[in-house]
């Protein structure tokens, strides 16, 4: 048995590692990632390697004793190692050598006999634990993360405004609704605001950075949720030196604003529509 070991992990490095690497990572991935960033072309070629090994469910033994309960982890389990093994492919400069060992060393620990077990269960932990780490880089790299935790934090405020437990917040804060210029698309965002009977301030700061006003300065139409319900408005976008007085007042009412409106701030103003009349 000691002897066939050489010859069997040679059979099983060209046959399984580089034989399905020179598929997976050597083909699949760099024609997927012309038009695909590097977690979404991981991601597909996943899906499609977890297809590849359903099968192995009905044929080889070491499967059919592991039982179809299994299968939702060893697709997490592949679709982590299709992001993991497409990392190395990408850091190595394109070397299936590499990726082709990584493959062997995985099925050697996971879905062999003598994987099975703990062993089993600790190689698998890890390449899901090396996964995440993986997706968490490239997703800050990208800024996706940001904008995932902003979209979060948008949507959880939102939330809060509608229930009953945020009617303090919503003396200072309201949810503008307006149309985007390129999408088309119903769009929403957070604000604080400053409220003269039919008349609403937003203040802007650090307009470069920040997109929304820009949509509603392109359409007008919007729609604000004032005391939980939403009335429409038409907003026009005034620059720092058109709203000089505008933010004068708002100031006076959100004297912590003042740094902002000095430092080249907009204003959003908002007339509300009476839809009785």
């Amino acid at each position: 048995m000691t002897r066939s070991l050489p010859a069997v992990l040679l059979l099983a490095f060209v046959g399984n590692g580089f034989g399905e690497e020179v598929g997976w990572r050597g083909s699949a991935q760099p024609a997927l990632r012309a038009n695909h960033g590097f977690l979404r072309s991981a991601a597909i070629v996943g899906a499609a390697w977890a297809l590849w090994h359903v099968p192995s469910f009905g044929v080889i033994e070491t499967y059919r004793l592991m039982g179809l309960s299994i299968i939702p982890i060893f697709v997490i389990g592949l679709g982590s190692g299709a992001i993991v093994f497409g990392w190395l492919y990408e850091r190595s400069g394109g070397s299936i050598l590499i990726v082709a060992l990584a493959h062997l060393s995985l099925n050697m620990a996971s879905a062999t006999e003598a994987g099975r077990g703990l062993p089993q269960a600790l190689v698998t932990t890890a390449i899901v634990a090396w996964a995440v780490l993986i997706v968490i880089a490239e997703m800050r790299r990208s800024g996706a993360l940001r904008r995932g935790f902003v979209g979060l934090g948008r949507r959880m405020t939102t939330a809060l405004l509608k229930s009953r437990a945020g009617r303090g917040l919503a003396r200072s804060t309201t949810v503008i609704t307006y149309r985007g210029r390129t999408t088309g698309r119903t769009l929403s965002t957070p604000v604080e605001y400053v409220r003269d009977g039919s008349w609403i301030t937003i203040l802007v700061a650090s307009p470069e950075r920040k997109q929304w006003w820009r949509n509603v300065r392109a359409d007008g139409e919007v729609r604000l949720l004032l005391e939980g319900v939403e009335q429409p408005g038409r907003a026009t976008v005034l620059s720092a030196v058109e709203a000089a007085d505008t933010l004068a007042r708002y100031v006076a009412e959100r004297p912590r604003s003042a740094g902002a409106a000095a430092a080249g701030a907009l204003a959003v103003v908002v007339e509300l529509i009476d839809v009785r009349s």
